[in-house]
C-alpha cells in the first residue's frame, strides 16, 4: 500500500500475510517507522475481534535510494509492481524512472481504448510496455518477450545469440 510520509514523500507499506511480516520500502533513508508501528497496533486490535493475524514481525527492505526530489511516487509504484511480479527489489534501477513514467502513461492510455488481442499482447517481461505497431517482434528464450521489452534492437538478427534478462 502506498503511504505518504511527513506530507512530502511516498513509500510503500508491504504486509506479507502468509509470513506475517510488515515493512516499508522507502527510497529515502529515514527512521520514520511509525507507519509500521501503526499497522501492527491496528492488526493487534483487529485480532481482538477476529482472533487472527495478531502477531507481526517487522521486516527491512533494501532498495535503491532516489536521486532527486520527485521520483518517490514512481519508485513506490515500481516497488509494488516488482513485488507483484516476484522481482527482487534490489533490481529496481532508479535510472529507469523516466521509462517507468512513460510505461505508466502508455498503460493508462492503452486501457482507455478497446483491446486488440494481437496488438495488445502482454509478454512475460515485468513492466511489459505492450508495444504497438503493425509488426511487433518477439524473442523466445525460456519465455516469450517483446524485443523492445528486453532491450533488443531491431538490428539484431540472430535469436540464437540473444539471451533475454529473464532467462
Amino acid at each position: 500500500m502506498p503511504v505518504h510520509l511527513n506530507n512530502n514523500h511516498w513509500a510503500l507499506l508491504v504486509a506479507e500475510v502468509n509470513a506475517q511480516t510488515v515493512g516499508i520500502v522507502n527510497t529515502m533513508p529515514s527512521r520514520d517507522t511509525h507507519i509500521v508501528a501503526q499497522f501492527m497496533r491496528y492488526m493487534t486490535d483487529r485480532a481482538a475481534v477476529t482472533g487472527e493475524l495478531a502477531s507481526w514481525t517487522e521486516r527491512t527492505y533494501d532498495v535503491a535510494h532516489q536521486r532527486d526530489g520527485s521520483s518517490c511516487g514512481v519508485l513506490a509504484l515500481m516497488a509494488a509492481e516488482a513485488i507483484i511480479n516476484d522481482v527482487l527489489l534490489s533490481g529496481i534501477d532508479v535510472t529507469a524512472v523516466a521509462f517507468y513514467r512513460r510505461y505508466i502513461k502508455s498503460r493508462l492510455l492503452l486501457n482507455s481504448r478497446g483491446y486488440d488481442a494481437h496488438a495488445d499482447a502482454v509478454c512475460d517481461m515485468p513492466f511489459c510496455g505492450r508495444p504497438s505497431g503493425k509488426k511487433i517482434s518477439w524473442t523466445q528464450c525460456d519465455r516469450w518477450c517483446h524485443d523492445v521489452c528486453v532491450g533488443r534492437s531491431a538490428s539484431v538478427v540472430s535469436n540464437a545469440a540473444f539471451i533475454c534478462s529473464l532467462c
